[in-house]
């Protein structure tokens, strides 16, 4: 269904990425599109447990530029792949984007184990805390990396990049997402550290409604409410005030700041944007669906980067 939407919303779609080598690691070197520096697209497959897991790297042409590279991490939603990311939200060609390494995993049968919503990976219990930072560590094999990955998630991937900072808070920077809120509680997230968030969402998503509430997709099921997910992770956070912010033009934003260790979180509502990514343009598909409206005005991804660069 997702992937319908995607194909619509970017008017092309990945061919699948090749799965075929049982080797730990396998690469595949191309040369991609590009931005203020060339990229190398390289195909990664490692081998976990009984499983082959794949991701689209794009590694920097000139590795040497830089002793330490940051990582950023970037969850597709559910029924897409990473490659469909990569499309979708453009995070690798955006201003400033020649900063930093960008690693678009895919997910087990599309979906992620974000310990909630929804799809195969969750029923199964996939590992994918292990998966994700076992990749970025394979990844600083490949060329020299900070210690600390960057992380941004998109609706499915959204839950995914909460429980990240969750469970493993001491490999995040900082992470951003849209379109998703996961149920936090101390019960299922009590990180030993701080983490700085943007969190961006779709003043009309239907699918993760602002105040909570039935999804406009029935697998989605009962979603909480993102202001009070905000609210919890801004307090998790030691934020000590809330003030409006100017960060992105385009939306209506509210820094949290006075955060123990300088860990900012900042949350912007895309006035009249659904669920589709910020700069998508909206489908009859997915209208119906409940998906909709979209705004081809706004970019996601530069706000991400440009919230990224504050940590780098």
């Amino acid at each position: 269904m997702f992937r319908q939407l995607i194909a619509a919303a970017t008017r092309s779609f990945a061919t699948s990425l090749n799965r075929a080598t049982p080797m730990l690691l396998a690469l595949s070197l191309l040369t991609a599109g590009t931005t203020a520096s060339a990229w190398q697209k390289t195909e990664v497959s490692m081998r976990i447990g009984s499983m082959n897991r794949t991701a689209t790297v794009y590694l920097p042409d000139v590795p040497s530029a830089r002793d330490r590279w940051p990582v950023v991490m970037v969850l597709h939603p559910g029924f897409a792949t990473g490659e469909d990311m990569a499309r979708i939200s453009r995070l690798h060609l955006q201003p400033g984007s020649e900063n930093f390494v960008f690693v678009y995993p895919d997910g087990f049968r599309r979906s992620w184990n974000a310990r909630e919503c929804c799809g195969r990976a969750q029923a199964r219990n996939i590992d994918d805390v292990g998966f994700l930072t076992r990749l970025a560590d394979q990844i600083g094999t490949m060329v020299p990396t900070q210690s600390k990955m960057f992380v941004a998630g998109y609706s499915n991937g959204a839950l995914m990049a909460y429980r990240l900072a969750c469970d493993v808070p001491e490999r995040l920077a900082a992470f951003s997402v849209y379109a998703g809120a996961p149920r936090l509680s101390t019960s299922t997230c009590s990180p030993a550290r701080s983490v700085p968030l943007l969190h961006l969402h779709g003043e009309l998503d239907a699918v993760a409604p602002l105040e909570g509430g039935e999804s406009s997709i029935a697998s989605a099921g009962t979603r909480v409410s993102v202001l009070n997910n905000i609210q919890w992770w801004s307090q998790m956070n030691g934020c000590a005030r809330s003030q409006p912010s100017n960060f992105i033009s385009r939306a209506q934003c509210t820094e949290y700041s006075g955060c123990r260790n300088g860990s900012q979180t900042l949350f912007c509502i895309y006035p009249g944007q659904g669920h589709y990514w910020p700069g998508s343009e909206a489908s009859g598909f997915g209208e119906r669906r409940g998906l909709g409206p979209a705004r081809s005005d706004l970019n996601g991804g530069q706000h991400m980067i440009r919230f990224f660069e504050k940590y780098r």
